[in-house]
């Protein structure tokens, strides 16, 4: 099975294999590596809007193209796609071309999904999302997976959010969830207790909520000060108590 990460050489060489013999490449993908291709392609949109580099967005929908919706679920790429389509608006790049090239390269019915309007996300949003992203990098976690959501987890919080970016994280045995949300401006953060690593920082507009295994709620609250600070940049209020 191929390995997702972006800054290795492998994908994006397949990437490139693939828009030269589309056909032979998608024929040879196991079940396994299409997902793994769906991960890569949310890796290449985060890579793409810390860098400025369109080419990481073209490799995203290149991975994307790749996938044959009849072995992976048609829900899932619509997530995805959404973040890469923001990605590259977010850096300047022509969307528009990036995603009719990105859609040549698909089958008739993946295609039809790179057509589909994204989940709204403000350019505030992701800034938010790309400060939290460096913070959790730098305390040695890794982005293993990106997406656009519509919900928080109604496991954790009764809130409403306007748009959701979920990043999947690793580092070592270690793995944390983070959401970073905008949320509607008439809601309030209403968290449900867990006894699951967890923590939560609100700001007037803005949420971020890791989840984690592999840490306690105690070790997670090294993260509240430089979370706190992303969030204080986008929002004004105070933020919330983590869960217990």
């Amino acid at each position: 099975m191929i390995e997702s990460t972006y800054g290795t050489d492998d994908l994006r060489r397949l990437c490139e294999r693939f828009r030269d013999r589309p056909a032979g490449v998608r024929n040879a993908l196991t079940t396994d590596d299409l997902y793994v291709l769906l991960a890569f392609a949310g890796q290449a949109a985060v890579a793409a809007m810390r860098s400025g580099d369109a080419v990481a967005i073209a490799d995203g929908l290149t991975a994307v193209a790749m996938i044959d919706d009849e072995r992976v679920d048609p829900r899932d790429l619509a997530p995805v796609l959404g973040l890469l389509r923001h990605a590259a608006t977010f850096i300047g790049a022509d969307a528009g071309a990036l995603f009719a090239e990105g859609a040549r390269q698909a089958t008739r019915s993946v295609a039809r999904a790179f057509q589909r309007q994204p989940m709204p996300a403000s350019p505030e949003l992701l800034r938010v999302a790309l400060e939290i992203d460096a913070l959790l990098e730098r305390d040695g976690y890794r982005v293993e997976e990106a997406k656009l959501a519509a919900t928080l987890p109604e496991a954790w919080l009764d809130t409403r959010a306007a748009s959701v970016v979920t990043m999947h994280m690793r580092s070592g045995e270690r793995m944390l969830i983070a959401y970073v949300a905008e949320l509607d401006a008439a809601d309030s953060v209403r968290p449900i207790e867990h006894d699951t690593a967890s923590l939560l920082v609100a700001h007037e507009r803005f949420l971020c909520l890791l989840i984690a295994r592999g840490e306690t709620t105690a070790s997670l609250q090294r993260f509240l000060e430089p979370v706190s600070a992303a969030a204080r940049r986008r929002g004004t209020a105070a933020p919330s108590p983590p869960s217990e």
